[in-house]
This record gives C-alpha cells, sequence and structure tokens, in this order.
C-alpha cells in the first residue's frame, strides 16, 4: 500500500489571458487507488482545492466563464520496464471507479462569498 500518492491540482492558462499557468503537481499521504473525497470550490476571485475536506491550496485566480468539468486518469510510462508482460501494471482494461459527484452553487449565488 503507497505511503503517498502525486495528484495533481490548479488552473491552466490555456487562451485565457486573464488568468496565469498556476498546476500543482504534488505527493500527498493518501492511498490514491482507495475512494477519497476530491473538492474544488469555485469562487468569483479563488479557487479552492480539498482533498478529503483538508484543504491543500488556494489559488487567487478564476475563470470568469462557464466552464466544462472533465474526469481522467493519465497513466504515465513506467520509468522501468516490466519483468514481464503478466505485470500488474500492464493488465488492460484499467478501471476509474467514481463512488459519486455533486456540484452545487449557494443559494442566492456568491455575494458575500468573495
Amino acid at each position: 500500500q503507497p505511503s503517498s500518492s502525486r495528484v495533481g491540482h490548479g488552473v491552466r492558462r490555456w487562451y485565457d489571458p486573464q488568468l496565469e499557468d498556476a498546476f500543482y503537481d504534488e505527493y500527498f499521504p493518501i492511498d490514491a487507488a482507495k475512494f477519497h473525497i476530491y473538492a474544488v470550490e469555485w469562487l468569483p476571485t479563488r479557487l479552492d482545492f480539498y482533498i478529503d475536506n483538508q484543504r491543500i491550496k488556494t489559488i487567487s485566480q478564476s475563470p470568469r466563464y462557464p466552464m466544462q468539468f472533465m474526469l481522467s486518469i493519465y497513466e504515465l510510462p513506467m520509468e522501468a520496464e516490466p519483468e514481464s508482460k503478466d505485470d500488474p501494471a500492464y493488465t488492460y482494461p484499467k478501471e476509474f471507479v467514481i463512488d459519486y459527484f455533486r456540484a452545487y452553487q449557494p443559494e442566492g449565488g456568491y455575494e458575500g462569498l468573495v
């Protein structure tokens, strides 16, 4: 069981001149193969990121237009070659299991929350 897992989070500028890249790829003391609560609170002036209800990062900028939410898993090449193709790390198909997804906005909008 891993003692830590790498989690990417943040905001990318892409083609928005109002934003600056602020993306982080950090290790946290969790086993990402287990269920956890990952959250982002998207406010008009900032983004707050959470893992298991603990804030891990605040970014003091925020997109000001409708966005889409994408859940995905990225596979990076392993540093070492497997000893065999039967190695579980190379077994396909892989699973990306989500227990639940929730999105909401505060009643009355965001006045007073910025």
